[in-house]
């Protein structure tokens, strides 16, 4: 038979109410809802489109040149996105006009 053993459920209660308390951070401070899609979209749509399906490729499919051809364009991709979030971030701290 398998043990089975039971995670703690503490730190996955930490990390939910740092987050939660991070997103309330974040929308009392933001007076637009622009800005915080353009976030969400520069980083977790990021993650799911292209960082997570090349980090799988690196796993599950066979190393060819053609697969690590198609991984170098998702990260890259997903790179030139992030570089959206501190233009972002300046643009919303007023530093650079828009």
């Amino acid at each position: 038979m398998e043990s089975s053993t039971v995670e703690p459920a503490l730190p996955r209660q930490i990390l939910g109410a740092c987050c939660l308390a991070l997103q309330a951070a974040i929308a009392i401070a933001v007076p637009s809802v622009s800005d915080v899609l353009s976030l969400l979209g520069a980083t977790v749509a990021t993650a799911m489109i292209m960082i997570i399906p090349a980090f799988c490729a690196a796993k599950v499919l066979p190393r060819t040149f053609t697969n690590r051809c198609r991984q170098a364009v998702l990260i890259f991709f997903s790179i030139v996105s992030f570089s959206s979030v501190p233009v972002k971030l300046l643009q919303m701290a007023e530093v650079i006009d828009s």
